[in-house]
């Protein structure tokens, strides 16, 4: 839903969630989003904690989201909000920046719920409160379980704020338009971009040896050495596979 409104946004992943759900993590950091620390196992009494019990939960989360996508996380969110001067200086002294929130959805209340109540509320509840602010921060969550409600209230939401001159930025101030760059196995890293997938691993025998953006969808097509095209977000015009002349050597792809 993000991409399709072209929103960035910042995903503070609990650790163990991290371990067990891969693919999105890794998901979350090609397509462009910032990555935060949202601790190991998300205790929300933090602030109870030892300091070593503390530096253990937030080490742990940092630790996979670097083994995951190859970068720590520069932001940590406190589970429920609850912390000390204890939490935030660990925070602070493994570089990450202290955030909360200004505006709650209080979205995890629907429970996986659909209902109209529930995306009405969340809706309410981001205008009301966030429509005041000249900076709002708002609060949403994408919970293992499914949030549908959360995914229901996002196109209101994000045309509401729009329709009042807000610009959506991650926790890093960034829009999220950027560039893209491609490794020969097929991989494609987006930076400050949307991505929509990548063919590392898909290749076989070919190189990745072009990348070409659809400026109609924002979707890109990545070119092979054997003269393959696959399409990501954009719309698929064939393939020269088998149609390259024997010993032409294919470079460059370019969308029109």
């Amino acid at each position: 839903m993000l991409n399709a409104y072209g929103v960035t946004a910042t995903f503070f992943n609990i650790g163990q969630n991290a371990a067990a759900y891969p693919s999105l993590v890794r998901q979350e950091a090609t397509e462009g989003f910032m990555v935060g620390n949202h601790t190991w196992s998300h205790p929300l009494t933090m602030n109870n904690l030892s300091a070593s019990a503390q530096a253990t939960q937030i080490g742990q989360a940092t630790a996979e989201q670097q083994d995951l996508i190859g970068w720590g996380p520069c932001a940590f969110r406190p589970p429920g909000g609850n912390y000390n001067s204890t939490t935030l200086a660990l925070a602070r002294q493994r570089g990450m920046k202290f955030w909360m929130w200004s505006v709650d959805t209080e979205d995890w209340k629907a429970a996986g719920s659909s209902s109209s109540y529930w995306v009405n509320r969340i809706i309410s509840l981001a205008e009301s409160e966030g429509g005041t602010q000249q900076h709002p921060v708002v609060l949403m969550h994408n919970a293992a379980s499914g949030d549908p409600a959360t995914v229901k209230a996002l196109p209101a939401i994000i045309s509401y704020f729009r329709g009042h001159g807000y610009t959506f930025v991650n926790l890093a101030g960034s829009t999220g338009l950027g560039y893209r760059v491609q490794a020969s196995a097929g991989g494609v890293y987006s930076f400050e971009a949307t991505g929509y997938g990548s063919a590392a691993g898909t290749l076989g025998t070919s190189a990745a040896v072009g990348l070409a953006t659809d400026p109609a969808t924002g979707g890109y097509w990545i070119l092979k050495s054997n003269g393959g095209v696959a399409n990501y977000h954009a719309p698929w015009y064939g393939s020269l596979t088998g149609k390259v002349p024997a010993g032409t050597k294919v470079t460059a792809i370019t969308g029109v």
